[in-house]
C-alpha cells in the first residue's frame, strides 16, 4: 500500500510539473506575443531591405497608380462630354464628336488594364522579393541563438508566428497597397476636377466627408484590432496542438490527453470569438459606410439639378428680356 500511494504521489508530482511548465510556457508565449505590439515598426520600415531593382519597381508601381486613379476622373469628364455631344444642332457633328468619345471610351479601357496589371505585379513582386529577405534574416538570427533560448520559448510559436507575420507584411505591402493608394490618388484628383468644373457641388459633397472619415478610421481600427487578436489567438491554438503532438508520448504517459482536449477547446473557442468579432466589426464598417455614401449621392445629385434649374432659369430671363 505505501509502494502504491508513494508512485500515486510521484505521478501527481510530474502531473502537477507538466501543468505548471505548460503555465509557463503559455505565459512565455503571451509575452513574445505582446512585445511586438509595444514595438511595432513604422510603415517605412518595411521597405528597409529594398535593392535598387526594388526601388525601380515601386516607383514604376507608383506612376501606374497616378495613371489609373485618373482614369475615374477623366472617365466622368468624357461621359458629361458625351452628353453634351447629343445636343449639338448639326447632326454629322453631333456623329463624329460621338465616336470621338467612344474611341477615348476604348483607350481608357486598354489603359486601365495595362496600368492596373502593372501596379499590382510590381508591388506583389516587391513584396514577395522583402518577405523573403525577411524570412531569411529571421531564420539565421533563430540560427545564432543559444540552446538556453529555446528553453523558454515555444519553438512552434516562433515558426508559426513569423508565417502569419510575413504573409500578412506581403498582403499589405502588395496589391492591397496598391488599391489603397489608387484610390487615395482618385479621390483626391476626383476632388481637383470637380471643383475646377463645379466648385459650388463639389463644396457641398465635400461637407460630409469628414463625418464619413471619422465614422470609417474608428470603424477601421476597431477592425484592425480584432483582427490582430484573432491571429494571435490562431497562433495560440496551432501553437499549443503542435506542442501536444510533437510530446504524445509524455501526454499519452500521464494520461493528460482530456486535460489537452479541454485546452484546445478553450483556445478554439477564443479563436471563434475572435472571428466572429472581426466580422461584426467588418459588417458594422460596410453597413454605415453605405447609408452615408448614398445621402451624399442623392445631395448632390438634388443640388446639381438646382444648380442646372437656376442657370435654365437666368438663360430664359435673359432671352426674354432681349
Amino acid at each position: 500500500m505505501d509502494n502504491g500511494d508513494h508512485g500515486q504521489d510521484q505521478g501527481q508530482e510530474k502531473h502537477d510539473d507538466t501543468v505548471a511548465m505548460k503555465q509557463d510556457d503559455i505565459i512565455a508565449q503571451d509575452d513574445t506575443v505582446a512585445k511586438p505590439k509595444k514595438n511595432m515598426s513604422s510603415f517605412v520600415a518595411l521597405w528597409r531591405y529594398a535593392t535598387c531593382m526594388d526601388v525601380g519597381l515601386l516607383s514604376l508601381g507608383f506612376l501606374a497608380v497616378f495613371i489609373s486613379a485618373a482614369n475615374q476622373p477623366v472617365q466622368l469628364y468624357l461621359f458629361g462630354s458625351i452628353l453634351d455631344a447629343f445636343n449639338g444642332a448639326d447632326k454629322a457633328k453631333v456623329i463624329d464628336d460621338i465616336h470621338f468619345f467612344a474611341m477615348c471610351y476604348v483607350l481608357l479601357g486598354v489603359q486601365i488594364f495595362f496600368t492596373s496589371a502593372l501596379q499590382i505585379g510590381c508591388f506583389s513582386w516587391v513584396a514577395a522579393r522583402q518577405v523573403r529577405e525577411v524570412r531569411n534574416r529571421y531564420f539565421r538570427a533563430l540560427l545564432a541563438q543559444p540552446p538556453s533560448f529555446y528553453d523558454t520559448r515555444d519553438c512552434g510559436a516562433l515558426a508559426t508566428s513569423v508565417l502569419e507575420a510575413t504573409t500578412t507584411m506581403a498582403a499589405g505591402m502588395g496589391d492591397s497597397l496598391a488599391e489603397t493608394l489608387q484610390k487615395v490618388l482618385a479621390f483626391v484628383i476626383g476632388i481637383g476636377v470637380a471643383a475646377y468644373f463645379a466648385w459650388r457641388l463639389a463644396l457641398l459633397v465635400c461637407v460630409g466627408l469628414p463625418i464619413l472619415g471619422g465614422i470609417v478610421a474608428f470603424a477601421q481600427a476597431a477592425y484592425s484590432k480584432w483582427t490582430r487578436d484573432s491571429s494571435d489567438s490562431w497562433n495560440a491554438a496551432s501553437s499549443e496542438a503542435m506542442e501536444t503532438i510533437s510530446g504524445i508520448r509524455t501526454v499519452a504517459a500521464l494520461g493528460h490527453e482530456p486535460a489537452a482536449m479541454q485546452s484546445y477547446q478553450k483556445s478554439l473557442q477564443e479563436v471563434c470569438r475572435s472571428g466572429i468579432l472581426q466580422g461584426r466589426a467588418k459588417a458594422a464598417l460596410e453597413g454605415v459606410m453605405s447609408p452615408i455614401i448614398f445621402i451624399l449621392f442623392g445631395l448632390g445629385l438634388w443640388y446639381g439639378s438646382f444648380l442646372i434649374s437656376s442657370d435654365m432659369e437666368r438663360t430664359r430671363q435673359n432671352a426674354d428680356g432681349v
